[in-house]
């Protein structure tokens, strides 16, 4: 049994455990001594508490009573940023005041991950066999393009299978939907992926876009992130003309300026001079 003084905070998740008070203790827990405690459950010594993650006014009341200038008005963010684990807000703000942030906004959250916390998600990582990490990685990649159809493409797996690995990293608190449980995780994950593996993801998000018939101009995006020029500029004349339908003339023009400055293909520079044209002359007639 643990007994905590009444101003103390306690947070608990199975991979570890943190101690406020005053000063962190960090205990990193093995697969040994974890299985030791699911014995104690099994066997009615201790009791397993899931602890759900802190709202935004605990978060606000967290960071008021650091006294810190400016803490307390980032509540929102901070919470958007940590998903409202104790430890990753703690973390987070020591390294925005660490970053010279003597008064910490929001927009500094931007591409941050505190050492302590990519630790913590290092040990969640190493737990994910390796199609469930897949999975995690495509998300990074894929983004706003994830879905259940792309993922089952791209990684040719089953519906069932994607819906299971799905409910497990749901579990595991790393995603909601097909989308990260907040922007720690999205960080660590993409800095976890290796180049070539993000190249190849990009690759297989490009291919199952295409195939699912998704926007020209996220396709080409994904083979130009795979490095496949070749194959992204094959989308740039209907990505310029999707951005023609919404009216968005400048995006349009662009796309076919690219494909009249990077490709090879005659036709479809030929093409993308006659559209090009007729966009210049519906621009000037307005």
């Amino acid at each position: 049994m643990t007994t905590l003084a009444e101003n103390n905070y306690f947070y608990a998740t199975l991979a570890e455990v943190v101690i406020l008070s005053g000063n962190w203790l960090d205990c990193w827990v093995t697969d040994e001594f974890r299985n030791f405690l699911a014995d104690l459950v099994r066997g009615g010594i201790a009791v397993h508490l899931e602890l759900e993650p802190l709202g935004p006014p605990a978060v606000e009341r967290m960071l008021t009573s650091t006294e810190i200038p400016g803490a307390g008005a980032m509540a929102g963010p901070m919470h958007r940023f940590t998903g409202g684990n104790p430890l990753f807000v703690v973390e987070t703000l020591k390294s925005l005041l660490e970053a010279d942030e003597r008064e910490p906004s929001g927009d500094a959250l931007r591409d941050l991950l505190p050492e302590r916390v990519e630790q913590v998600f290092d040990e969640r990582f190493r737990r994910l066999d390796h199609r469930r990490l897949r999975f995690l990685r495509l998300l990074a990649v894929a983004q706003t393009d994830a879905s259940a159809a792309l993922v089952a493409s791209a990684l040719e797996m089953t519906d069932d299978d994607v819906a299971q690995a799905h409910a497990q990293l749901e579990e595991a608190r790393l995603a909601t939907g097909y989308a990260f449980r907040h922007d720690l995780v999205y960080e660590a994950t993409r800095r976890s992926t290796p180049p070539a593996i993000q190249g190849y993801l990009h690759r297989r998000a490009g291919e199952a876009l295409e195939a699912l018939g998704g926007p020209a101009a996220r396709v080409a995006y994904h083979f130009e992130q795979a490095g496949d020029r070749a194959r992204a500029l094959r989308h740039y004349l209907d990505a310029a003309d999707d951005a023609r339908v919404r009216g968005a003339f400048d995006a349009a023009a662009d796309w076919l300026e690219q494909v009249l400055a990077r490709d090879a293909d005659p036709a479809r520079v030929a093409e993308a001079g006659r559209l090009l044209d007729q966009l210049s002359e519906l621009l000037s007639s307005h």
